[in-house]
């Protein structure tokens, strides 16, 4: 079976990047299946959807989309990361303000999500790229990944909250400890 893996840090194969200190469950996911794995950490739900796009969806089995959040805000170019895990990364408010104290340019971007960022708007725009996912998939065998704030946004039959964990068993791989990871590995892998 040929799985193409899409989606946010929640997705992303680590080891390109750095040492980790446990498999994640892509890498669980690899270790027993073949996979291709697009995913991109910081990745907002429009970047979520060209990942998708630019893959030859007839190649694979089945898909595995992790959906991102509704307050990532896509740019073509990260005014902060350069190279790394998150050289693709979209903007995030957070990531933008820690950094503003260094970079003053960030000024304009941070004030801008403080004033301007409709958080409505947002969520509409994220709510048609998330049905434009859905439709990119059709016919497809898939499954679609999210924490607490996707099922806010997304209804659908193939969509997997792991949200439980978050409060939990946060850690150092694809945001969870070596346990959580194993526990959504197996809830994958029933699936497939």
């Amino acid at each position: 079976m040929k799985i193409l893996i899409v989606g946010d840090s929640f997705a992303v194969d680590m080891t390109r990047y750095v040492d980790i200190p446990h498999p994640g469950w892509p890498n669980l996911i690899d270790g027993k299946y073949s996979t291709v794995n697009y995913a991109e950490a910081g990745a907002s739900q429009y970047r979520v959807l060209k990942q998708l796009q630019k893959a030859k969806l007839g190649e694979f089995d089945f898909v595995i989309v992790s959906l991102s959040s509704p307050n990532r805000v896509y740019c073509k170019t990260h005014p902060i990361h350069k190279t790394g895990l998150h050289k693709n990364s979209d903007l995030i408010y957070n990531d933008i303000n820690r950094f503003s104290f260094f970079n003053r340019k960030l000024n304009t971007i941070k004030n801008w999500f403080k004033y301007y960022f409709d958080k409505d708007y947002h969520n509409f725009i994220y709510e048609i790229i998330t049905e434009k996912i859905i439709k990119t998939l059709d016919n497809k065998k898939y499954i679609l990944l999210g924490h607490n704030h996707t099922r806010l946004h997304v209804k659908n039959k193939n969509l997997m909250e792991f949200g439980h964990l978050w409060n939990t068993a946060r850690g150092k791989v694809n945001h969870y400890n070596q346990k959580a990871n194993k526990e959504i590995f197996n809830t994958i892998d029933r699936i497939l």
